[in-house]
């Protein structure tokens, strides 16, 4: 059964075997947590266009896959199985559908969402330990998307200002959300950037081996964004998850190209 799990991991995202190779994920799973707004208020048009530059996925909600099976049957749909929004909890995540529902509606690998700092985080470690386990089972790979977020006051905390104000804090809780992501299986880890190549490598170096994305944040000018792609290139990192930084430009298509000439110089 093992063997057969790791062969439909690496059917159904072979990359996950090219070590070498720089990955560019494209979520937009925003439009259910922010709202359809930012480059996303038509879901299909901006799924559309990222997918003319060619990703190596795009994270989106299981609904969005299932509406555009030509497109997911090019690009691989990674189906988010957890959300929240910004008008109530955001920083806690529920399961929204199962391992195999992601697989009913054609998705070649599924996601959860942790928030180590929350006071909610046992449960999504809870939830999130049973869809790696039927990930496992049913050969669907799974993604991590763990950030040192929590509440402060009764809203929403994502800690990134510690980046500046407390960089070493910031890293440790970092490197602690790889460590977190490795230790209950998942099979690639996406979180933050701490700033640096050479803190980021205390990052890599606690996924023990799993492939780590950064997460990209607002939209950033061009320059910025390719900087700090570089810099956790060279700290470890295969390679980048951006959203906003992608549908929120006037050409995504052109940017992911544009970050794909720049990470294969890496």
């Amino acid at each position: 059964m093992a063997a057969l799990s790791e062969s439909g991991k690496l059917i159904r995202l072979p990359w996950l075997a090219e070590r070498g190779h720089r990955v560019i994920m494209c979520p937009v799973d925003d439009a259910l947590i922010f709202g359809p707004r930012g480059g996303l208020e038509s879901i299909e048009r901006s799924v559309r266009s990222i997918a003319e530059g060619g990703p190596d996925g795009i994270l989106t909600f299981s609904g969005n896959i299932s509406a555009m099976p030509e497109v997911f049957s090019r690009i691989p749909g990674i189906a988010n199985l957890s959300a929240s929004t910004t008008r109530s909890q955001h920083s806690r995540k529920v399961q929204i559908h199962s391992v195999e529902h992601a697989i009913s509606v054609g998705a070649a690998a599924c996601a959860f969402h942790i928030n180590l700092l929350s006071r909610w985080a046992g449960d999504m470690i809870s939830q999130a330990s049973h869809i790696i386990a039927d990930g496992r089972r049913f050969g669907l790979p799974v993604l991590g998307i763990v950030y040192p977020r929590g509440e402060k006051a009764g809203s929403d905390e994502d800690y990134e200002p510690r980046i500046g104000d407390d960089p070493k804090y910031f890293t440790d809780c970092v490197a602690q959300c790889a460590a977190l992501a490795s230790g209950l299986g998942f099979d690639i880890i996406k979180t933050k950037f701490t700033g640096t190549a050479q803190s980021f490598r205390s990052v890599t170096e606690a996924a023990a081996g799993i492939p780590v994305l950064i997460a990209g944040g607002p939209l950033t000018e061009t320059e910025a964004v390719m900087g700090m792609a570089r810099e956790a290139i060279k700290g470890g990192a295969t390679g980048v998850s951006f959203g906003r930084n992608v549908f929120g430009r006037e050409n995504p298509a052109e940017f992911i190209r544009q970050l794909r000439t720049e990470l294969s110089k890496c």
